[in-house]
């Protein structure tokens, strides 16, 4: 069981580089906010992933296969991106945090936890990655149904880690930073989630979104 869980962590913590809107959200997050909003937007990562494995393991996965419903899927998770990216980036555009209201940032733990949520679940496609993913290492390594229960908690447990350690470091290098750049990084953070929306959509009208993968967010 041990080999299973450290295959299913190493096997999480490898997509952890493949960064993605949810990654940058996180750390925004505990740049403007504080440590404790960061921590919170992590569980919120967490819980949304968490969920999105626990419907692949259910086979909810299969379900997205079918053409129609993976088209709305997709199109509405990338919608999503498009305009949660809009909102961040034109909101600290036109109405930025005053600096001593950056500098003392009140914790806002509830809504930190429910936007890195949504923005997870926002791409149901997900539960196609990892339904493959189980499909594929059940066939690779002969898994049982509950070797891939542990497969799967240690897999999406190595999203939290990771996060968890990027936290900590924007907290530390957090005092060096001024509050221009802080409001910058936010318009930049918008942009990107913004501009992955755009590019999902665009790929998803080019190539037709029956063929679109489901890959990860975060």
């Amino acid at each position: 069981m041990i080999k299973v869980f450290l295959n299913g962590f190493s096997t999480g913590f490898l997509l952890q580089f493949a960064l993605g809107p949810v990654f940058f959200f996180v750390l925004d997050t505990a740049l403007r906010r504080t440590m404790s909003d960061g921590f919170t937007a992590v569980a919120g990562v967490a819980v949304g992933d968490y969920f999105y494995i626990f419907l692949a393991a259910c086979g909810v996965g299969v379900l997205l296969k079918n053409t129609k419903i993976h088209t709305i899927s997709a199109f509405l998770g990338a919608l999503i991106l498009v305009i949660f990216g809009s909102y961040t980036a034109l909101h600290a555009l036109f109405d930025p945090v005053p600096s001593a209201v950056v500098n003392s940032v009140m914790p806002d733990n509830c809504s930190s936890f429910i936007s890195a949520f949504a923005l997870t679940v926002s791409n149901p496609l997900t539960i196609v990655f990892w339904t493959g993913l189980f499909t594929s290492k059940a066939f690779e390594h002969g898994y049982t149904r509950n070797s891939l229960a542990i497969f799967g908690f240690s897999a999406g447990l190595a999203t939290p880690v990771f996060l968890a350690a990027a936290v900590l470091c924007i907290e530390m290098l957090k005092g060096s930073v001024s509050p221009a750049i802080t409001e910058d990084l936010h318009v930049l953070v918008g942009a990107v989630l913004a501009g992955y929306g755009i590019l999902r959509v665009a790929t998803f009208c080019g190539k037709g979104i029956g063929h679109s993968t489901g890959e990860r967010q975060g």
